[in-house]
């Protein structure tokens, strides 16, 4: 009777009957293995009933749907670690390079080091940005005379508008006294952000410490302090943000 032999590099398999024989589907056996593809092969010899036995079939099954699970798992936990932020985690604050602002000569976050930074992404038309804006100010008014620096950057949608005047009247119809940035094809937001698209949010903010590292990210949407039950997320991330950046300013 032949045997059922799997090549070193196979994860899943398909295979085929043709009668009474059993053959390989996918090319050649040197081939490496990928998932869903016909991997496993039977290598035939004179004894015409040569099979597959009812358990083996069972243990393909088996082995199949491990596979598929596997890559299943994988593939959210990729996804929900986008929407959350936490492949930004430890990672260098990106270069900005933006040439147009408000309240501010040009900054690079080179020329910040020493500082904690809250950066925050945001656009007109936003509630989420509009209630959040508060916060922004109000954490500038407490820390920002003890190594704070907040910045806020403008990125209008859709992207591709450059118009400064757009950014102003924005910046001053929230109050903003902060330096300002505006991100008009989104090339920055793409450098700290990539795949915004696959994120769920682009209004994201970013706490990064004295040696220019980012330390926390708040996915997107809004964060102040609020009494209301149907806020209390929010208030949690604000009180997460705050607790940040009081963290980072005694290191």
């Amino acid at each position: 009777m032949g045997r059922l032999q799997r090549s070193n590099n196979t994860l899943c398999h398909v295979v085929v009957m043709e009668g009474a024989h059993w053959r390989r589907e996918g090319g050649s056996h040197h081939e490496k293995g990928k998932c869903g593809a016909g991997r496993f092969w039977h290598q035939e010899n004179n004894d015409s009933t040569a099979g597959i036995t009812f358990a083996t079939i069972e243990s393909m099954k088996w082995a199949l749907a491990i596979c598929l699970f596997l890559v299943l798992s994988v593939t959210l936990s990729r996804a929900s670690d986008l929407s959350r932020g936490q492949d930004r985690l430890g990672v260098p604050a990106p270069h900005l390079g933006l040439r147009h602002w408000l309240n501010s000569p040009q900054l690079e976050m080179d020329a910040l080091r020493g500082k904690v930074i809250l950066i925050r992404w945001w656009t007109d038309g936003c509630p989420y940005c509009a209630a959040t804006a508060p916060a922004l100010k109000h954490l500038d008014a407490k820390y920002g005379a003890h190594g704070l620096q907040i910045i806020g950057i403008f990125h209008p949608k859709p992207a591709g508008d450059w118009s400064v005047e757009r950014m102003r009247a924005a910046t001053q119809q929230k109050g903003f006294t902060f330096p300002v940035a505006l991100d008009g094809g989104w090339a920055a937001l793409r450098q700290w952000w990539p795949d915004p698209e696959k994120r769920g949010w682009t209004s994201v903010s970013f706490v990064i410490d004295k040696k220019g590292i980012i330390r926390y990210v708040h996915p997107g949407g809004e964060f102040h302090e609020t009494s209301e039950a149907d806020h209390a997320r929010c208030d949690r991330d604000y009180k997460e943000v705050e607790q940040m950046i009081e963290r980072l300013l005694k290191e």
